[in-house]
């Protein structure tokens, strides 16, 4: 439990210098991607949003989305792109922040995004994810204990899509 605290910590100061930083972040894309460095933290927190916040917190992050859509892991996903080749939705139930996903299609994006808790990037090959967090419970990557998932909307040799939940949430 302590182990947790310096956590929580961490991203409670994320989430005020993104929130005081990054208000205008709508129109500028040197801040969206300033936001998609921050360390991904297994079921916490994703993009410096940390799971649990309210929606507005994160718009206050990201800014303005370009597209509502729906979410099989929440009510609604706050959909953000850059550069047409990085995509993250924010899932929104109850107006808070449910899971925080993001994904690549790129073939050429190891290293474009941090690493999760366990060191896995975007465009490893999964045989990565089933080493580092051993066998899933489902057909998928979703580690519903650790509150990560990969690939879970589209499978792949190659990891292209993270997912931050918190843990316990079974697979959509």
């Amino acid at each position: 439990m302590s182990a947790r605290r310096p956590a929580s910590a961490v991203v409670v100061m994320v989430i005020l210098l993104f929130t005081v930083s990054l208000a205008g972040a709508q129109s500028d894309p040197v801040a969206f991607q300033r936001a998609l460095r921050v360390p991904i933290v297994d079921g916490t927190s994703l993009a410096g949003i940390p799971l649990g916040v309210p929606e507005t917190a994160a718009m206050g992050i990201l800014g303005t989305p370009v597209a509502i859509r729906n979410s099989t892991i929440a009510e609604r996903a706050l959909h953000y792109e850059f550069a047409d080749t990085v995509s993250l939705d924010v899932h929104v139930g109850a107006g808070v922040v449910k899971a925080i996903s993001v994904s690549i299609a790129e073939g050429e994006a190891t290293g474009l995004l941090p690493p999760t808790s366990r060191g896995v990037q975007i465009g490893m090959p999964t045989s990565v994810v089933a080493e580092r967090y051993g066998a899933s419970a489902n057909a998928g990557f979703w580690y519903t204990a650790e509150g990560v998932g990969f690939n879970f909307d589209n499978p792949a040799d190659e990891v292209r899509s993270v997912v931050v939940f918190a843990r316990g949430i079974p697979a959509p």
